[in-house]
């Protein structure tokens, strides 16, 4: 291979390797600054460190949002559902909370839960409800695994099973969910037939 030819291929191999690294470089930047725009989100929304401005926080959960952080997701969806620092919107709220949701937020699940659970914003649906109930369930929260009890032993969104729910109340109430213990303890004696 002549000199020249040598010479082209290693000036196009490192402005390939430039190309790549900038790129790369530009990609974990753009998740850092979702994340900084997250915590400094939640130090306004908090007054940690500043004074507290739930309106500016507002606005970067929004910009985090956008870039695809689920925690931010699902603050903003917190925000419009409960009309803190931006005028509510459930349904925006519904809507951001799916997208974290979908990435695995807990919190998020067991919201899509209870809005499938209690029709009020979206049609009522509990076999959905239970979807997402169950999602937040395996993940270990106390109240989503609760809920799933529930739809087990009264048969909302799925048949009854038993054996199910006092597999999820036990679930529960070894964390301490006080609704769980109580249920447990009523769906056993209901069984044993004690009164």
């Amino acid at each position: 291979m002549p000199r020249s030819a040598i010479s082209i291929f290693i000036v196009a191999v490192v402005l390939c390797v430039g190309l790549t690294a900038a790129f790369s470089a530009r990609a974990a930047e753009d998740g850092q600054s979702a994340q900084a725009l997250y915590d400094q989100g939640v130090m306004l929304f908090k007054g940690q460190g500043s004074h507290k401005d739930v309106r500016k926080a507002v606005e970067l959960f929004a910009q985090a949002a956008e870039k695809g952080h689920p925690g931010a997701q699902f603050a903003l969806g917190h925000c419009l559902d409960l009309g803190l620092g931006v005028s509510r919107d459930q349904e925006a709220a519904l809507s951001w909370y799916e997208k974290s949701a979908g990435q695995g937020n807990i919190q998020a699940q067991y919201n899509m839960g209870i809005a499938y659970a209690s029709g009020e914003v979206v049609a009522e649906d509990q076999a959905k409800a239970l979807e997402w109930f169950l999602m937040a369930a395996r993940q270990g929260d106390a109240d989503a695994q609760f809920q799933v009890g529930v739809r087990y032993e009264y048969g909302e969104g799925v048949k009854i099973d038993l054996s199910k729910a006092i597999y999820w109340y036990k679930q529960a109430a070894v964390q301490g969910q006080k609704d769980a213990v109580v249920a447990l303890a009523d769906l056993k004696k209901t069984i044993s037939g004690d009164k």
